[in-house]
C-alpha cells in the first residue's frame, strides 16, 4: 500500500476554495475545479423535508453542501 498521501488546497476559477487528495502520482478532486459553490447546489434537490423526518449528513467536506442545507434546515421535524 502506497503511504504517500498529499492533501491540498487551491482556489477554484470562482475564488472558492477547492480540495484535492493525491496519492502516489494520482491526483483526485473532492470538488469542482471551477465552482465548487455552484456543484453544491446540485444536491439541493434531494432535500426533501415533506417526505423525510431526518436528515443525517455524513462528511462535511469543505461545507459548501451546507450552504444550501441551510435553507431547508428549519423545515426538518
Amino acid at each position: 500500500m502506497n503511504s504517500n498521501i498529499t492533501y491540498e488546497l487551491a482556489q477554484a476559477k470562482d475564488g472558492c476554495l477547492t480540495a484535492s487528495v493525491t496519492v502516489g502520482n494520482k491526483k483526485q478532486f473532492l470538488h469542482s475545479k471551477l465552482y465548487p459553490e455552484k456543484e453544491s447546489r446540485q444536491y439541493a434537490d434531494r432535500f426533501n423535508p415533506e417526505k423525510q423526518d431526518a436528515l443525517i449528513v455524513l462528511g462535511l467536506g469543505l461545507g459548501y453542501h451546507l450552504l444550501e442545507l441551510k435553507k431547508y434546515i428549519s423545515q426538518y421535524k
